[in-house]
């Protein structure tokens, strides 16, 4: 069983508190009907477990009330039979628990475990735009790709079945995960989205694996702009209640600054790129500091800092193009070098 969200189980009323452990219990039961009493919230309770907690893959968003004066009657609407479900969660536990063990056998500290877990996530599954799509309209056919079994056995998901993912595989290792939902907008798209809120070592980070994996447009091209954020940072394209989710006032195991890729200064900068191209990197990452020198001249001087720096390595270049996350100042330079 997930771990429950306790910011948003501590902010309910103790009526809504009593409903979100019947409705778990019905659930788990695939009743029915689950009858609670008639509190003012149910429909987020409701959308809140279903939404956020990866084992619930099974029952569909959309359900009935039927109200009976002080009491009412959640009648949910399940996906697939019971037999297909105990199916279908003994394979999610069996995957599961091969990838976490295989983590967890290593011995690492957390931040290493997490990333692990979001590139396995990023490079296995891919991003279902059919289903995004779908959501729009009255069709239907494409329930899994918002699940855990669309993230994990049929390795192609929305949002929501990345963030599913993301918490299955970091509770399984030990990590203390939770679904975020909200809104986001981006280039690609704007509306409903799914992200991660991940405990590393004793610190909350925003990790949004689904935009790690749909930015850098090639899985082999490695991303981390959205791993290990803080609230200020991710809220540049995110927006959630704050009340509802783990404060992330801070990222020191931001994946830019634990690998020394935030650059300050061209000088750094410059550096940066000299000892990659000196090791003849095909793939540059680095993040522009906040409110440093470079955040307001690095979009002009870049590829003056691209030549010098391939002029001090000797090397000769046959080209690069730069992919850029804008407001995480983000960049990505994929090199090409001359035999």
């Amino acid at each position: 069983m997930s771990r429950i969200n306790q910011y948003f189980y501590n902010g309910l009323t103790e009526g809504c508190k009593s409903a979100f452990n019947a409705i778990r219990a019905g659930l788990n039961a695939m009743a029915p009907c689950i009858e609670v009493n008639n509190e003012a919230n149910l429909h987020n309770v409701f959308s809140h477990i279903v939404s956020t907690m990866p084992e619930y893959y099974f029952v569909c968003r959309k359900h009935t009330y039927i109200v009976k004066g002080s009491r009412c009657c959640i009648e949910p609407s399940y996906s697939f039979a019971k037999e297909e479900v105990r199916q279908l969660s003994r394979k999610l536990e069996s995957m599961a628990g091969v990838i976490a063990n295989s983590i967890k056998a290593c011995n690492q500290a957390d931040y290493r475990k997490v990333l692990e877990i979001h590139d396995y996530i990023r490079k296995n599954v891919t991003y279902d735009y059919e289903a995004l799509l779908m959501a729009n309209t009255t069709k239907t056919g494409r329930e899994d790709s918002y699940t855990v079994v669309g993230a994990m056995i049929k390795r192609k998901c929305a949002c929501s079945g990345y963030a599913m993912a993301m918490k299955l595989l970091c509770e399984k290792a030990g990590i203390e995960c939770h679904v975020i939902t909200g809104t986001a907008s981006s280039a690609k798209a704007s509306g409903p989205h799914a992200w991660n809120a991940v405990k590393i070592s004793g610190y909350y980070h925003h990790v949004d694996v689904t935009w790690d994996n749909q930015l850098s447009g090639n899985i082999e091209i490695p991303n981390y702009g959205y791993f290990g954020l803080d609230d200020e940072e991710i809220s540049k394209d995110h927006n959630w209640d704050r009340r509802c989710f783990p404060p992330c006032p801070q990222a020191p195991y931001n994946y830019f600054r634990v690998n020394r890729l935030l650059a300050e200064t061209e000088a750094q900068l410059d550096n940066r790129l000299y000892e990659a191209m000196r090791n003849k990197e095909t793939s540059i990452m680095f993040k522009v500091k906040k409110n440093s020198p470079l955040e307001s001249a690095v979009a002009g001087r870049l590829p003056d800092i691209v030549k010098s720096a391939a002029r001090r390595c000797s090397t000769a270049l046959a080209g690069y193009n730069v992919m850029t996350i804008p407001n995480q100042q983000v960049y990505m330079l994929e090199v090409i070098y001359r035999s």
